[in-house]
């Protein structure tokens, strides 16, 4: 049988016969190898969520929000996963990337308050420091799941872009 190699695993060439390829192709899927991000990959979708199973936090904004005083910052934003819901946000300044514990409770309390309850699991995105949100979801007894900005995509991008076209909309009047 004549083969090439990629990605670890065999693929048959024009030569090989199909019904042969067919009868091996099983086992040398099972056996083929991986590379090691392959098992580490997070694929969300919002139907796999339930309403106040996940609250994900995430940046926001796309681009900077600009003040002529104060600088430019990014809306930190806590949001059920499911109905897309915005519990609460916190301004963070673009040059600190550290998240404040204030800021922290802040957020856990908003949607604690408005849902009447807190998730099973907290979506943090690895953009921002949210090691203290990590130890209080901890202490709160609730899941934590870090996510880069890539992987929450698929949860946060309908919702960016509507912040985004409000946001250009009201700053061109």
């Amino acid at each position: 049988m004549t083969t090439i190699e990629a990605l670890g695993v065999l693929l048959p060439t024009e030569e090989v016969d199909a019904a042969r390829w067919m009868s091996v192709m099983p086992r040398v899927l099972s056996e083929a190898v991986f590379p090691d991000w392959w098992e580490d990959a997070v694929v969300f979708e919002q139907s796999q969520f339930d309403v106040n199973d996940a609250w994900v936090v995430f940046r926001l904004n796309s681009v900077p929000m600009s003040t002529e005083v104060d600088g430019d910052f990014n809306l930190l934003c806590i949001m059920d996963v499911a109905s897309c819901y915005i519990f609460g946000n916190e301004l963070m300044p673009v040059q600190s990337w550290d998240v404040p514990e204030s800021a922290v409770t802040r957020l856990i309390e908003s949607g604690k308050s408005q849902a009447q309850l807190l998730p099973h699991r907290f979506l943090l995105s690895s953009e921002f420091e949210l090691e203290r949100f990590e130890a209080t979801a901890d202490q709160l007894g609730v899941e934590v799941q870090w996510a880069t900005d890539e992987e929450l995509l698929p949860l946060v991008s309908e919702t960016r872009e509507i912040f985004r076209e409000s946001f250009e909309r009201r700053g061109s009047n």
